[in-house]
């Protein structure tokens, strides 16, 4: 965040084999989490109940993938 990186995932997946594993980016847990926005995106449904019993990290996560999506789509008009 220093450097002014705009692309996190784009730049931790060039730049991840420098210091971990492929393995250790691509667990199960994150690929549920991705599969859970992917569903609510398209079928705009919340995760949960109500904006309040949303866990944050669920929210800081959709975020996440959120931000990685729009800069992808933004790089392939490009």
């Amino acid at each position: 965040m220093e450097k002014k990186i705009n692309a996190i995932g784009e730049t931790l997946y060039t730049e991840h084999f420098f210091f971990c594993n492929t393995n250790e980016l691509l667990n199960a847990d994150y690929q549920r989490k991705i599969k859970k926005y992917n569903f609510c995106k398209t079928f705009n449904t919340s995760p949960y109940p109500s904006l309040e019993s949303t866990p944050a990290d669920i929210i800081d996560d959709f975020i996440l993938i959120e931000n990685e999506v729009n800069h992808l789509k933004s790089q392939k008009g490009k």
